[in-house]
């Protein structure tokens, strides 16, 4: 049995981190925001373990309309096309067919019918609703999950005896809930629902032990949540109208963590003289 703690980056991957809205493409690590929690792992054997982890974090996006920006250029043209005298920019900005207006020297460009999948409500999501930090929001989380761990090689104490590793890399799979919104005033139960969410927590790891008693795991954990609404903005639940068909439409959040653990019980000794795979 193993007690430990862990902590890390935790990042967002869903709705509101893609190229229409921020003007990047969706990847790993985007916004990356701390992570903590405690672990308790139970081993059945020296291949199977069975871990419970509970953690806090938080988790960041950007929203609509406060990345995408568009300076003026000289010579531009008006919206029937026809070239300006003196190659200069209509009075009070031009338009973008499918886009948003900008001001000359450059201003902000909301998404329009021509951003794929995004509300065309972008031009009034600012400041006032969103947040004031570039458009920045962040958001905490607390989860808790239960995750069945396989080791690739025969994992303990016992470096004498040869198969057995004071190192393994390991994969996990399981089931968790998460909640990510702590005040009442800031939630429209009515278009979101519930703050919370079941999630399948799945990823990759490596355990190293480097004491008798003492270990060390690096883990890179994702969750899949069953809904989508983790940004708190009834425009970005479930904006393809894919939720109902396609599980991976919904949000996603990942975890990259370092673990210390301490074994509070002795483990059993390794019997030298069985074979290889008892």
């Amino acid at each position: 049995m193993e007690i430990g703690v862990q902590g890390g980056a935790n990042y967002y991957i869903g709705d509101a981190n893609n190229h229409h809205i921020d003007g990047t493409h969706p990847h790993i690590f985007v916004r990356s925001r701390e992570t903590a929690g405690a672990q308790l792992r139970y081993k059945f054997d020296r291949r199977w373990c069975l871990t419970g982890k509970a953690y806090w974090s938080r988790f960041a996006y950007m929203m609509p309309g406060t990345e995408i920006s568009t300076p003026t250029t000289g010579g531009g043209t008006t919206p029937g096309g026809g070239d300006n005298p003196g190659g200069g920019t209509t009075p009070g900005g031009g338009t973008t067919p499918g886009g948003g207006g900008t001001t000359p020297g450059g201003g902000v460009l909301p998404p329009g019918p021509g951003h794929r999948g995004m509300p065309q409500r972008a031009e009034a999501w600012g400041a006032e609703e969103w947040g004031a930090n570039g458009g920045l929001n962040t958001r905490p989380l607390i989860g808790f999950d239960v995750t069945a761990e396989f080791n690739f090689f025969e994992y303990g104490n016992d470096w004498e005896v040869g198969r057995i590793k004071p190192y393994t890399p390991y994969i996990f799979l399981g089931v968790g809930c998460g909640v990510y919104n702590f005040d009442p005033s800031t939630w429209d139960h009515s278009k979101l629902g519930i703050p919370a969410s079941v999630y399948v927590p799945f990823g990759i790891g490596f355990k190293w032990k480097f004491a008798p008693r003492w270990g060390m795991n690096i883990a890179w954990q994702h969750n899949l949540y069953f809904k989508d609404n983790l940004e708190g903005k009834k425009d970005l639940n479930n904006t393809h109208e894919l939720n109902g068909s396609n599980i991976l439409e919904n949000d996603l959040t990942g975890q990259f963590t370092l673990g210390i653990v301490f074994d509070f019980l002795k483990p059993k000794k390794a019997c030298t003289t069985c074979s290889f795979f008892n």
